[in-house]
């Protein structure tokens, strides 16, 4: 393969990389966005 068509492949995996850390560090309720999850103190 030349080196065009290994950058595609990797500029692909990148991209489905981040959209993966994305998707599962997301908050699953406002409490976990606005309080992180409850585990901040006053």
């Amino acid at each position: 393969m030349d080196v065009q068509t290994w950058t595609y492949i990797i500029v692909g995996i990148t991209f489905a990389l981040y959209i993966g850390i994305a998707v599962w560090s997301r908050a699953g309720s406002t409490k976990e966005f606005y309080v992180a999850g409850g585990g901040v103190h006053p």
